[in-house]
């Protein structure tokens, strides 16, 4: 149940910023592996460069994944680059 909250949260998320990011042809990229015992999942998307860094909307579903990176002893980190929202997240699975 954990992993459909956290797939949810970071493509809702994504979705959102691309459909307001005005551009051509937005884009989603995800990618998901497993190494030293975490699950790494990592979600680059399109994002405007004039969109404020969070919405309110975007605030929960991050708090969401924070709150699920504690529980299960792994990391959140974000920024925000070249047009590019950067989402990573590692939980830990033993």
């Amino acid at each position: 149940m954990v992993v459909c909250s956290v797939f949810a949260n970071i493509l809702d998320n994504a979705i959102q910023a691309c459909k307001i990011s005005q551009e051509v042809d937005p884009k989603i990229r995800l990618n998901v592996g497993y190494q030293a015992g975490f699950l790494l999942i990592r979600c680059e998307n399109t994002v405007s460069e004039t969109a404020p860094s969070s919405s309110g909307r975007n605030l929960w579903g991050l708090e969401i994944l924070s709150d699920i990176a504690k529980q299960y002893n792994g990391n959140l980190q974000t920024y925000k680059e070249n047009g590019k929202f950067v989402l990573t997240l590692a939980l830990q699975t033993n």
